[in-house]
């Protein structure tokens, strides 16, 4: 399972790891607004969909004036995203991240993933930031550095530095280093991650260490129950009921999720009378799980598909683009 980059980076930040400034939009009449309130003269607007390559794609768009950016946003937003890694339909954008640009000095790449063979965490890094790393490995494979970490135990200082030396960094940001990676190895631990990558992990020219994306994988939620996946889904940063039922839906094929919003409510309420009227007038989280037990008992095991045929027929009734 993925996360998008802002999922990914509000956990960053939460673990001592520093990112850019950064608004997610998903309307791009909100694009000027966010611009302004990050200030400065450069933004990036960024795609949020679950495949690499987004630059490849132009997923990734470079704004030196305001009206530039907003122009991006309309163009990534409510169209599909081809890269590399995705089919030929690509992937819908329905959020778009409006960055603060930043002054790049260096460029590096830092990973954990689980090494199945020795049943260890490994470290990889390398100098290589930004390119894709699975060339890098096949092509230049001296350019990867490894360190292996016992699961149980805990990364430390003396590991990071020894790292940070191998990268050829400035003895005065060994500390900045080892905050960013002792920031990962404690999100890759506490949520049982299977990849963790900041690719680029960047040097600002002000000697700032930043991590300028982010990608996490929980492979572990694919084989819990559906109720067991989601209870671990909320524990992230970020991601409540409606976002964890889309992922458990449209990634993780656990059909009893059916994501829930106003919208949504209003198609069911429309359609079954008042079998699914809300305790209260706001959605609250036991108010969500109120109406999806209901939902559930209604429709089966296979509530999931419920929702898409109610959503896509809705959406077809009243003339909107199905995305």
């Amino acid at each position: 399972m993925h996360i998008h980059e802002y999922q990914a980076k509000d956990l960053f930040k939460k673990n001592n790891i520093k990112v850019p400034n950064f608004i997610v939009v998903s309307n791009a009449d909100k694009t000027a607004q966010a611009c302004e309130k990050l200030g400065g003269s450069v933004w990036v607007v960024k795609a949020q969909v679950h495949a690499g390559g987004r630059g490849k794609g132009g997923g990734v768009i470079v704004c030196k004036e305001i009206q530039e950016a907003v122009t991006a946003s309309k163009k990534l937003l409510g169209s599909n995203l081809i890269t590399p890694q995705t089919d030929s339909n690509g992937q819908p954008i329905n959020e778009v991240i409006i960055e603060a640009g930043q002054d790049i000095a260096k460029e590096l790449y830092l990973g954990l993933l689980v090494d199945r063979g020795s049943e260890r965490i490994t470290v990889l890094a390398s100098t290589e930031g930004g390119m894709d790393i699975e060339q890098v490995a096949s092509e230049t494979p001296e350019k990867i550095i490894k360190k292996k970490i016992d699961p149980l135990g805990k990364i430390t200082h003396e590991d990071c530095n020894e790292i940070s030396i191998k990268l050829g960094l400035d003895a005065s940001l060994h500390s900045q280093f080892a905050q960013s990676l002792m920031g990962l190895f404690t999100i890759f631990t506490e949520h049982d991650a299977s990849l963790i990558e900041i690719n680029p992990l960047i040097i600002s020219g002000d000697n700032q260490i930043m991590a300028l994306d982010g990608k996490i994988d929980f492979d572990n939620l694919k084989n819990m129950n559906y109720y067991d996946a989601k209870r671990e889904l909320v524990k992230v940063f970020g991601i409540g009921n409606k976002v964890a039922d889309c992922i458990l839906l449209f990634s993780l094929d656990k059909l009893e999720a059916f994501p829930l919003d106003r919208w949504m409510l209003r198609v069911l309420q429309k359609y079954y009378s008042k079998k699914f009227e809300p305790s209260s007038k706001t959605i609250t989280d036991k108010t969500y799980e109120e109406i999806h037990q209901k939902v559930v008992e209604h429709f089966g095991k296979y509530a999931g598909y419920s929702q898409q045929f109610l959503f896509k027929m809705e959406r077809e009734l009243n003339n909107k683009k199905w995305l």
